[in-house]
């Protein structure tokens, strides 16, 4: 198939659908070396004349114009006589509709189609693919409309789960700590039902660790560097005592790790040892000197 003279392939198809030509008209000049000067084509797509286009979708709306009808007649007979002529024969006549088919867009004439046969058939098979190519837009916009709404949905999954105050982590409803920094989470949830926002506004940064070693008790431990470590005014029997920084501005509650040394009987029943550990606060770790 020849297509006229700048026709682009559109750019805007609908998926899975492909351009085919649903009508075609060429105006030729000339008697014995016919030349085409003029192209009308429309497609499921579009409409062309020549170098002009313009999508169906975009079109406002198709008119017939100036429309006339047209008759042609044919005679056939002899002659007889030298003076007097006598014809016999037979004739036939056609008449048919010529118009000019008009495509407005944003509200003008855009292309027009002059003095084509039958114009109100061609536009009725225009209107026809314009409004299957509409349909074909809107069913496409309703997938992808769907989709969209699908995928906001998702998060909506997630409501229950908590965010880490300090590092922004997303953790199970269920978990205690936070599964990426360890922080506690009940303070997050406290906040979450006091109707404050989670602080989002703390970095995440690489976490660096310090080393402390307690050589009287062979002991080495590594602790994050903006802990802060404290080894002095320490009742007994703490030995020393860790302490984490503020995860925001509200932060009120400070995770702590304390050593003690305590020092046990050698004859004390393992429930007692058990018992001093459980009465006493905070203590994280516990060394025992029999």
């Amino acid at each position: 198939m020849i297509m006229p003279a700048g026709w682009k392939k559109p750019s805007d198809q609908v998926a899975g659908v492909s351009e085919q030509t649903l009508w075609r008209n060429e105006i030729t000049k000339g008697i014995f070396n016919n030349k085409v000067s003029e192209v009308h084509t429309i497609t499921n797509y579009r409409v062309m004349r020549n170098d002009s286009e313009v999508l169906l979708k975009d079109i406002n709306d198709i008119v017939v114009m100036n429309q006339h009808r047209a008759s042609q007649s044919q005679y056939t007979g002899t002659s007889t006589g030298r003076y007097t002529r006598v014809g016999f024969g037979s004739s036939r006549s056609t008449s048919k509709t010529i118009g000019d088919l008009v495509f407005i867009y944003q509200g003008r004439p855009y292309i027009t189609f002059s003095q084509i046969n039958d114009p109100h058939s061609v536009a009725r098979l225009a209107k026809a693919a314009r409004r299957q190519i509409l349909a074909a837009i809107r069913a496409a916009e309703k997938i992808e409309a769907r989709s969209k709404k699908e995928q906001e949905k998702r998060p909506n999954r997630e409501r229950n789960a908590i965010i880490c105050l300090r590092c922004n982590n997303t953790n199970p409803q269920e978990s205690k700590y936070c599964k990426n920094c360890g922080f506690r989470l009940s303070e997050t949830i406290n906040l979450a039902h006091s109707n404050m926002a989670p602080a989002t506004s703390y970095p995440i940064t690489e976490t660096k660790y310090l080393m402390c070693e307690l050589s009287s008790y062979g002991i080495r431990i590594q602790y994050p560097s903006n802990w802060l470590k404290v080894e002095r005014g320490l009742k007994s029997p703490l030995i020393i005592a860790f302490k984490s920084p503020k995860g925001s501005a509200s932060d009120s509650y400070l995770e702590a790790v304390l050593i003690s040394l305590t020092p046990i009987p050698s004859n004390t029943a393992l429930e007692h040892m058990c018992s001093l550990i459980l009465s006493t606060p905070k203590i994280n770790i516990v060394i025992f000197s029999l």
